[in-house]
């Protein structure tokens, strides 16, 4: 998948965040049936987190999904085999981050070369802390929150094809 800008991420999240609680209701309902195994990753993932963490989790997962979607993107049903390999990318990735801090190379983050969408890490990382806070949900749910939003980022990156390849023509 192409990379998605800030701008439009930002201006995506902000429409997004406007909408009435009905039509995101309706929303979320075709989440479920578009991305079952998606869904049920997270269900399954997020359900030893306390209530605010898990209803903050699933809103930022449908979130990441109509990013993607209004973005211009054709965001294919996630399979299983996909979100496993997203998974050991993730530990991955953690245990990278973990060996740098520890060697303490400074710039972790500038030295992970495989953000497949870092606008869209940032606002999530930013939405967790922002919204976690004001929840008071404890820092160690929102590092597995992280880790799960992270996973259905990568894996909903796996399965977008913007509109422009697959009709063949290229910007």
């Amino acid at each position: 998948m192409d990379l998605i800008s800030r701008t439009v991420v930002e201006r995506i999240a902000r429409n997004l965040a406007t909408q009435p609680t009905r039509h995101m209701s309706v929303e979320a309902e075709r989440f479920n049936r578009e991305q079952p195994l998606l869904a049920s990753f997270i269900s399954a993932f997020s359900s030893q987190l306390p209530p605010a963490a898990q209803d903050l989790t699933l809103y930022l997962a449908y979130m990441l999904w109509r990013i993607f979607e209004d973005s211009g993107a054709t965001v294919r049903p996630v399979s299983a085999d996909t979100i496993l390999e997203q998974i050991q990318q993730n530990w991955l990735f953690i245990e990278r981050f973990v060996q740098m801090a520890r060697n303490a190379t400074g710039g972790c983050l500038t030295e992970i070369d495989f953000l497949s969408q870092p606008h869209m890490l940032e606002y999530l990382t930013n939405t967790i802390f922002e919204e976690g806070g004001r929840s008071n949900i404890a820092e160690k749910h929102m590092g597995y929150m992280f880790f799960i939003l992270k996973t259905v980022l990568d894996s909903l990156d796996a399965a977008a094809v913007t509109k422009r390849k697959e009709s063949g023509k290229h910007p």
